[in-house]
């Protein structure tokens, strides 16, 4: 194989970027810096594993709005999860069945992002999840309410 010509096109050995040389590439499978960004220290899954599977889907893509350059999709999905996940503690609630609450060790590590998070939809997610209301039907509204209005406002359409 090593006596092979190469792909057509290609001549002579491909470049290696400098920063693949230097290893500054970030590790986006490990340590992706779109979770690891926050002011706070903290990363977003030490959060998000505390919550429902659609609350932590709901929390990660607020968190990195800003971060990978598709912030309004990521707005648009974290609508979709809060809408997903208001249908199913609706529903919970009609049957009678208890609903999840955040351990403290989950509040707490919200609360301490919450210092360090401007007024914004992730703000308010970081505060429900921090007080333990982030699964009561009225507070799923508002979060709902509140990233649709976000989206509008800086992305000029809906969710």
């Amino acid at each position: 194989m090593a006596n092979e010509d190469p792909p057509a096109g290609l001549q002579g050995p491909v470049a290696v970027s400098p920063a693949l040389q230097q290893g500054d590439v970030p590790d986006l499978v490990n340590a992706p810096p779109h979770y690891k960004n926050h002011k706070s220290g903290i990363e977003c899954i030490d959060v998000a594993e505390g919550l429902s599977f659609c609350v932590g889907n709901a929390l990660k893509y607020l968190w990195r709005e800003d971060h990978k350059g598709v912030g309004k999709q990521d707005a648009e999905k974290a609508a979709w999860y809060l809408r997903r996940e208001l249908a199913r503690v609706a529903l919970a609630l009609a049957k009678g069945k208890l609903v999840f609450i955040p351990r403290s060790r989950y509040r707490k590590l919200a609360a301490k992002a919450l210092a360090h998070t401007p007024p914004s939809p992730l703000h308010a997610l970081l505060l429900a999840v921090s007080d333990g209301s982030v699964y009561d039907v009225p507070m799923l509204e508002s979060l709902l309410m509140l990233v649709e209005a976000s989206i509008h406002a800086r992305y000029g359409g809906g969710a």
